[in-house]
């Protein structure tokens, strides 16, 4: 018969992992702080004004919302300040004749905050410009920095290769856009 004066160590032992399991699981699902991370469409939009816009989503990891109070783009050490943003993209819908009907056009606003809630994604595009950009033709890194207030939150590297054919189209005619496509994009910070 055992005895009621010797302990149980393994109910113990067990009892307390899930005391520390369940201490770690209400930090991370309650005071986690925010953690954005950015994902990039594979094409950015390069104007030889200049400016460069691009669509994101901007998705927040962590357990307390965040509010993106700025952005700014550097491009090969040209640092470019956001001065655009629209909250949605065109969106539309083809009629049973195969007619293509936009239902909601993109509308721009100047920068104006993005909130983010725990949890919580949302998508933007972003318009970048720059007094003087060399847009020359090559391999060229873009780093995408999110601000809250004067503090980085985030820091995204965009890679792209701009061809001949578009940095001759962006010469030729100022006021158009062209599709440059992301190579790659990774996450610094």
């Amino acid at each position: 018969m055992p005895s009621s004066d010797k302990p149980d160590w393994w109910a113990r032992a067990f009892g307390l992992i899930g005391i520390i399991g369940a201490a770690v699981t209400f930090f991370y699902t309650n005071y986690y702080p925010a953690n954005v991370s950015v994902a990039g469409a594979p094409y950015i939009l390069v104007q030889a004004t200049p400016q460069i816009g691009g669509w994101f989503t901007l998705a927040n990891e962590g357990a307390q919302q965040v509010t993106i109070t700025s952005a700014s783009l550097d491009w090969d050490g040209t640092s470019m300040k956001c001065f655009l943003t629209s909250p949605n993209l065109d969106q539309w819908e083809y009629s049973g004749k195969g007619k293509r009907i936009v239902t909601k056009q993109i509308t721009f606003t100047l920068f104006a905050p993005i909130g983010l809630k725990a949890r919580d994604q949302s998508n933007a595009a972003l318009w970048f410009r720059a007094e003087h950009l060399s847009l020359q033709v090559g391999h060229h890194d873009l780093l995408l920095t999110l601000y809250n207030g004067g503090k980085e939150i985030s820091v995204t590297k965009f890679s792209i290769n701009m061809d001949e054919t578009n940095a001759k189209n962006l010469r030729d005619d100022s006021t158009s856009q062209f599709l440059v496509p992301v190579i790659s994009q990774e996450r610094v910070k």
